[in-house]
């Protein structure tokens, strides 16, 4: 265990044959940190009971960040979930839960891992242009706000998100600029439909599989009153193994994963119409100048004849 680390509400690491465990010794265990600066940091960790569903609760400094149902008798993928922190003391707190009750079944935790990744200079807003923002979702202090997604995590290349909905919405906060656009990657393992919606209106609907991710980048421009998009994603694998016998299909769910989401926004720069101004004034001067270097160019011309 590093030393900046501490682990409460867990056995020792036990062995089962194939893989090591820890078992819960109270309601919920407690991972305690100390980070050195500004940091990402998740927590990994796999639940499973042989004879009651589980349900795994995972705060970080008392903010529910992810919960996730583990099966009775089944192994699911692992829970990784994080966000962004600053410099100083956290904790993750994992509360277990059997049928909305403390669990009283047996539990197994397996592969609880606290990954700690440095900002790496990460700034919800860049430059992109004369007077215009790039916002990104998948930063500290992002003015962007997503609902219908999975919490935030690090693949070991990128940050990403399940979509375990059908749809997600991306929203921005009024009154801090006019967004001029937005786009975003969404990845599957199988065929899927991505639909982007603004203003009630469709946007853009593209079609991707395992090879072809889709990357629906979409304008906004001149429509002040639409705060955010809504994107659905259809698995269309899964929408063809649920077709009934009436023909129809429901739409699938659950699985293609969200990286890179962004708006790019024209702002409010109190300077910009000075700068604007005193750019303009500038090149007045400069053509008043050579208006008259011309007026008095073909005078000098004949004298000099």
């Amino acid at each position: 265990m590093p030393p900046n680390v501490s682990l409460a509400g867990l056995s020792a690491p036990r062995f089962d044959g194939v893989n090591f465990f820890r078992t819960p010794t109270a309601p919920f265990s407690t991972v305690d940190f100390t980070a050195r600066s500004k940091q990402f940091v998740q927590l990994e960790y796999q639940l499973y009971s042989p004879s009651s569903d589980v349900t795994g609760i995972l705060k970080l400094n008392g903010r529910v960040l992810d919960q996730t149902t583990f099966p009775a008798g089944q192994f699911i993928p692992n829970v990784v979930t994080g966000a962004f922190v600053s410099a100083g003391a956290h904790r993750f707190t994992l509360e277990y839960r059997c049928q909305a009750q403390p669990c009283a079944a047996p539990l197994s935790q397996y592969w609880t891992r606290l990954g700690q990744l440095p900002s790496q200079g990460v700034t919800a807003r860049q430059d992109a242009g004369l007077g215009a923002q790039r916002w990104w979702l998948d930063a500290p202090d992002s003015p962007l706000k997503i609902t219908g997604a999975g919490p935030l995590f690090f693949d070991g290349t990128s940050f990403v998100r399940r979509l375990p909905e059908k749809a997600f919405e991306l929203s921005w906060t009024p009154g801090q600029g006019e967004v001029l656009s937005a786009s975003l990657l969404i990845y599957a393992s199988q065929p899927f439909r991505v639909t982007t919606r603004g203003g009630g209106e469709v946007l853009d609907v593209q079609s991707g599989d395992s090879s072809h991710a889709v990357s629906p980048a979409v304008s906004v421009l001149g429509q002040p009153k639409t705060q955010s998009l809504t994107v659905e994603v259809d698995c269309l694998k899964r929408m063809s193994a649920e077709k009934g016998e009436s023909g129809h299909a429901e739409a699938g769910q659950d699985c293609a994963f969200l990286y890179l989401p962004q708006v790019v926004v024209l702002i409010a720069n109190p300077d910009y119409g000075a700068q604007t101004g005193g750019a303009t004034l500038a090149a007045l001067l400069v053509l008043t100048g050579l208006w008259r270097w011309l007026r008095l160019a073909p005078g000098r011309g004949a004298a000099a004849g």
